[in-house]
């Protein structure tokens, strides 16, 4: 797939709808979240690295992992539009614990999976300069 391709920005938004319109049928959700002292909804970006980045090598790790036992996953981030609700709805202390994401966690169906498209590495990675 070419990232050049005008119809790859419709695929991806096509693949989200369905993914968010059908979340509710995932057998499980993986909530990551990270415990706080206070929301950080005002940081700065320096602040909110800092955050996520402690939650995000954590999922990082889980993911691989999931693959590697035939299960599928991603990480989607509908739900914190509904953050308040689903703390209430999971029993999580919303003023003290964010939620990074929904990650549907499900048996794939077949076996033909293929890496996504990305970017060449030579377009972003850079020695000395």
């Amino acid at each position: 797939m070419d990232r050049g391709d005008p119809g790859h920005g419709r695929r991806i938004a096509e693949s989200a709808q369905y993914l968010f319109d059908h979340l509710h049928e995932e057998p499980v959700l993986l909530v990551p979240c990270i415990r706080v002292q206070g929301r950080h909804e005002n940081d700065s970006h320096v602040g909110q690295a800092n955050t996520w980045g402690s939650v995000l090598p954590a999922v990082w790790q889980f993911m691989p992992a999931a693959r590697s036992r035939g299960l599928g996953i991603a990480w989607t981030t509908p739900h914190p539009h509904y953050e308040r609700e689903a703390a209430e709805l999971l029993s999580i202390p919303y003023e003290t614990v964010l939620q990074a994401a929904s990650i549907p966690v499900a048996h794939t169906i077949g076996t033909d999976l293929r890496p996504g498209p990305r970017t060449d590495v030579d377009e972003i990675a850079h020695w000395d300069g």
